[in-house]
């Protein structure tokens, strides 16, 4: 047989000595390897981050549905300007009223 023909033969082992190969390897894989964990410190980050930007969008979306409305209706405008700005008109008096203390049961 010349050397072209011959095949790699792996050595003959049993299953429980190559689960317990496996198991070894894909131990020093996890535990061994500080790629691997930071590699799902990284994945957990991403995911967080995409949760979070998922939410940005969401609230941007809000906002400009809150600028359209505002272009359109003065009425939408004025409300804005006086519960956020707090403006008034002249001669106008504004009540405040604490907000109601509850009891504790």
């Amino acid at each position: 047989m010349s050397l072209a023909r011959r095949s790699f033969r792996l050595p003959r082992l049993s299953r429980r000595a190559w689960t317990g190969v496996l198991a070894g390897l894909a131990a020093a894989f996890l535990l061994g390897n500080r790629g691997m964990r930071a590699m799902a410190a990284s994945w957990w980050n991403l995911r967080g981050l995409r949760a979070d930007l998922a939410s940005a969008r969401r609230e941007e979306l809000q906002l400009q549905d809150r600028i359209a409305a505002a272009k359109g209706d003065d009425r939408a405008l004025e409300r804005a300007a006086r519960s956020e700005l707090g403006f008034q008109r002249p001669g106008e008096i504004e009540y405040r009223f604490p907000k109601p203390v509850r009891k504790a049961r």
